[in-house]
């Protein structure tokens, strides 16, 4: 992505997102997604009807080796994320940066975890068992019954997990980056917000009804 023109719809997308010029080397164009994929999966898509370019997000393993990509839309095509796992393994992005004797921080987008150090993204899989310190940190997403269900369980497991802030209203990391928040900013807002056992549950109970009492306000 790094060597494509300023105004290509893939650069500006990276651009638009404020994703680090340091990330950019390991961020790909490609061409013709459904036929790259089916040179590395025999038939994954047996029409090439609408195939069309996306912008291409490796997951490396430890050693580095792609295990799995993404392939973003840049255009109006559906869904937006398209993941392709060219092994039976946990879809965890970041794998390859990441220092497990350091604190490690978990989000839920690639994106996201290029903005904190030490930071993997779980893309929708489940939060793994890790022998290392962590803190997870999901999206800002009160109403969201799905990501309810997957915080309950992270906070029931005893595990730290950040919860945002009730005056927060951007819905994720990269969003709160482009609307200003340095990354300092954003790291003390987690560290501030950080809640285990307990403290979690409470705290869990008072956020996930943060938006209900929006919309009852705007009723």
């Amino acid at each position: 992505i790094s060597d494509l023109s300023t105004d290509h719809p893939a650069r500006k997308i990276v651009e638009e997102r404020f994703i680090p010029f340091e990330s950019l080397s390991d961020l790909y164009l490609c061409e013709s997604f459904y036929q790259f994929t089916n040179t590395l999966i025999p038939n994954k898509f047996p029409s090439l009807d609408g195939d069309h370019p996306r912008l291409l997000i490796p997951f490396r393993d430890e050693q580095g080796e792609v295990f799995a990509y993404q392939g973003r839309a840049f255009g109006k095509e559906k869904p937006k994320y398209i993941t392709i796992k060219l092994e039976e393994r946990d879809k965890i992005f970041g794998l390859d940066r990441v220092d497990k004797n350091k604190h490690v921080y978990i989000v839920e987008g690639p994106f996201d975890s290029l903005f904190l150090d030490n930071c993997i993204a779980i893309a929708g899989a489940d939060v793994p068992s890790m022998d290392c310190d962590f803190t997870v940190i999901f999206d800002n997403e009160p109403r969201n019954k799905e990501l309810l269900k997957q915080i309950e369980k992270v906070v029931n497991q005893g595990y730290r997990v950040a919860l945002w802030p009730d005056q927060m209203e951007w819905k994720d990391i990269n969003d709160m980056i482009i609307h200003g928040y340095t990354k300092s900013q954003i790291q003390e807002i987690i560290e501030d917000n950080t809640f285990t056992g307990a403290a979690a549950q409470l705290r869990f109970i008072e956020w996930k009804k943060i938006d209900e009492g929006k919309v009852a306000k705007s009723a």
